[in-house]
């Protein structure tokens, strides 16, 4: 039974694709749904039930992937009695919500997948936000990419993060360590 769950999630998934996706993405998704839906003796109104179920999403440690969740949220669920007729609960690190299985297996591929690209650039921008910290505050820089130990030149990924530390230089705070100490 957990099996043909895991089954039909994957369908829902490739039936959202079908209907969303770009030109050959979509007839590609299509071609594979209709293989799989046979294979595996699913029909399309199975997998395009309306029953609502309570269904959980896991949010991260950030409040910022709560954030992310209710845009991905919201670019799928768009209509207004509907939005107004939704109640949320939340339990630590996950949010629960009433949804039909289509809507789910929409809203869990688009949430997972931005949530695993804003993960990726956040790490980037922070390295670049210590990077601009550091030079702005004029810390020492040997274990930064600016010192390199071996005067390597430096790759396309560490000028990148140098010229987005430089971008972010200019909104830091102009307080310093000094001025704190004479405003006491």
């Amino acid at each position: 039974m957990e099996e043909y769950e895991s089954i039909k999630e994957k369908l829902k998934k490739l039936l959202v694709l079908s209907q969303r996706g770009e030109g050959g993405e979509a007839e590609n998704a299509k071609e594979l749904l209709d293989q799989l839906c046979e294979k595996y003796s699913i029909s399309l109104d199975e997998l395009l039930d309306s029953k609502r179920s309570c269904y959980s999403f896991k949010l991260g440690d950030r409040k910022v992937y709560e954030d992310l969740f209710f845009h991905c949220f919201f670019k799928i669920i768009t209509d207004d009695d509907e939005v107004k007729s939704q109640t949320y609960s939340r339990k630590g690190r996950r949010i629960f919500v009433n949804l039909t299985a289509l809507q789910y297996a929409e809203i869990s591929s688009l949430f997972e997948w931005h949530k695993r690209s804003l993960k990726a650039e956040l790490k980037k921008a922070e390295k670049s936000l210590l990077l601009a910290y550091i030079i702005k505050h004029n810390l020492n820089l040997r274990k930064s990419l600016v010192d390199k130990k071996d005067n390597s030149p430096l790759t396309d990924e560490e000028i990148e993060s140098v010229r987005m530390a430089l971008g972010i230089m200019g909104s830091l705070s102009d307080r310093t360590y000094q001025k704190s100490l004479t405003n006491k």
